[in-house]
């Protein structure tokens, strides 16, 4: 009977002028159900009734409004936000290039590592597992790089069935709405504004208001990634998702670097919600390593050959440097684009360096059909894109709206005009190559920025600081001792770090140390042991900080399965 009903109803069911309707078509099948089956005309009558008696207590208003508005939200509203993230998360334009590649395809299963106190075992779980515990809150703590936001948005893609993925997460079709948030989304100061997101339609209908309190009662999966990156209003807005969701039933995911996990476990605590701590594991065997470049050479077209040859003919000690989703996927490129500079990755450094030589090439070439002095257009683009970097990271922005764009285009432009190209080649043609362009999908709204990662937005950040510190023994002039007191760019001063720690850096490394320790302020020894990590072979950077950790014991050690580093 409900097949019946809901084949000749559907589409008007949300209707609530076609409720009259819909228990016209129950009577019609309750006749039919009468003939077919020889039921007496009294008891067809009393079985009307019943009906008309069950459907009149639905319809007392608050009842016919909650059930009509609940209806409506799971079912056009589900419909509406596939269509939303279908259109933006179905591929993944690559890091260089326009490549694109079905997301779906290439994700790689990650390992989660369960949090535990000190000298308890931990246990590693499959990604898959990642809803099977009790807690209601989740937190994923990750490196750069470490596949934090491809997890949140594999969820939202296996949910919704975008690509025809399957739902390999256990427990995730218990939640018949899932509202998906990125912290550094500007556009979005309240939680109504993340609700509209990811509703519109529906919120246009009914009202935002409405809309929040049919989620709350829906046993939604709350994704909230990229904690690391929440700008002034984004605290506003996690505030009040925790606020309104701790006290329903409900499953809420906040993803974050290490960076900013003690702030977010100490808000948790705060607003007295227990959650569950992960961290997601690095891609360490080799097997997993090559299993994640075998998606995408099968799957990127119509170069990406070679790639799974090329990482297995490498020294393990080399395969070691490729440990994250974002450098496995960094080889991809180089084997495709730059493959005569594969022998030169020898370190972390080298690694990030030919990143940014890479970005350089195709800018390069995009050049190449003009006679022009071209590294000075480079290096002049280069500088301002640098200079542009680090002032967003300062003010804690991530995504660019157009007016925040304006300058650096004007800069660019005027770049142009001097060269010669001014009307032969457009800025976003540059731009393009660094940052991806997300087109509005409104009219009323403006073309946002951002860099293709965080972490080349910090690679590209952390250029002027370097530069600055070899020209002038001082820090740019915007990282100013108050900035640094509220802003703490330490994944830019990693790559700082990184590139100071070659042997013939040393002397500007050791007129800044000072400038930079006091940079990089108080933070714990886990810091600093990340940079030691990162340039192992850099005796300058090691005597330094061992200075820091002796300055709290007589002795230190790191042992990691390839380091072991020790002074008594």
């Amino acid at each position: 009977m409900r097949n019946a009903v809901m084949h000749e109803v559907a589409d008007d069911a949300v209707n609530p002028m076609k409720f009259d309707e819909v228990v016209k078509v129950i009577h019609d099948v309750i006749d039919e159900a009468g003939n077919v089956y020889n039921i007496p005309a009294d008891e067809v009558t009393s079985f009307k009734a019943q009906v008309d008696g069950m459907w009149e207590e639905v319809r007392t208003d608050n009842e016919k409004a909650k059930s009509y508005c609940r209806f409506f939200l799971q079912t056009y509203g589900n419909k509406e936000a596939k269509v939303v993230w279908e259109a933006m998360l179905s591929e993944e334009t690559l890091l260089f290039g326009d490549d694109k590649v079905e997301r779906s395809k290439v994700f790689h299963s990650l390992e989660l590592t369960l949090q535990k106190p000190k000298n308890q075992t931990k246990d590693k779980i499959s990604y898959t597992e990642l809803l099977n515990g009790n807690e209601k809150f989740i937190v994923v703590i990750g490196d750069s790089g470490s596949g934090k936001s491809t997890l949140a948005k594999n969820l939202v893609i296996q949910h919704h069935g975008i690509s025809d993925a399957k739902v390999e997460v256990s427990n995730l079709k218990n939640h018949s709405l899932l509202l998906y948030y990125e912290c550094r989304n500007v556009s979005v100061k309240e939680f109504t504004d993340a609700v509209e997101e990811n509703f519109e339609k529906v919120c246009q209908k009914l009202g935002p208001k409405t809309v929040i309190q049919e989620i709350i009662e829906c046993n939604p999966l709350i994704l909230i990634d990229g904690y690391d990156e929440c700008h002034k209003h984004s605290y506003t807005v996690v505030q009040q998702m925790v606020n309104k969701m701790r006290n329903h039933e409900c499953r809420v995911i906040i993803t974050t670097r290490p960076s900013a996990a003690d702030k977010l476990k100490n808000f948790l605590k705060r607003e007295g919600v227990k959650f569950q701590e992960y961290e997601i594991s690095e891609i360490c065997l080799i097997d997993d390593q090559l299993k994640f470049l075998e998606k995408y050479e099968l799957h990127v077209t119509p170069h990406a050959e070679k790639v799974v040859t090329s990482f297995s003919s490498l020294g393990r000690n080399i395969q070691e440097l490729f440990v994250r989703p974002i450098n496995l996927l960094l080889f991809c490129h180089l084997v495709w684009n730059f493959p005569e500079r594969i022998n030169d990755l020898k370190s972390h450094a080298a690694v990030a360096q030919v990143t940014y030589d890479l970005y350089e090439k195709i800018i390069q070439s995009k050049l190449a059909d003009h006679s022009i002095d071209m590294d000075g257009l480079v290096d002049s683009f280069f500088q301002d894109l640098g200079n542009f970097s680090l002032k967003m990271i300062c003010e804690r922005h991530f995504v660019f709206p157009e007016n925040e764009v304006v300058d650096l285009k004007r800069s660019i432009r005027s770049k142009l005009e001097k060269y010669g190209l001014i009307g032969t080649l457009d800025p976003n043609a540059l731009l393009g190559v660094v940052l991806k362009i997300k087109r509005p999908m409104k009219y009323s709204k403006s073309c946002t920025y951002f860099f293709h990662h965080k972490s080349i937005h910090e690679l590209f950040a952390s250029k002027p600081v370097v530069m600055e510190l070899r020209k002038n023994n001082a820090l740019p002039l915007i990282l100013t001792p108050q900035k640094l007191e509220n802003v703490k760019p330490l994944e830019v001063l990693t790559y700082v770090f990184i590139e100071l720690s070659a042997a013939e850096e040393s002397t500007v490394f050791w007129n800044n140390w000072p400038l930079l320790r006091d940079a990089v302020g108080d933070v714990g020894l886990h810091y600093w042991q990340k940079i030691l990590l990162n340039c192992p072979e850099s005796p300058h950077i090691a005597e330094a900080i061992a200075g820091v950790y002796l300055a709290d014991s007589d002795s230190w050690s790191i042992n990691t399965g390839s380091l072991f580093l020790e002074y008594l």
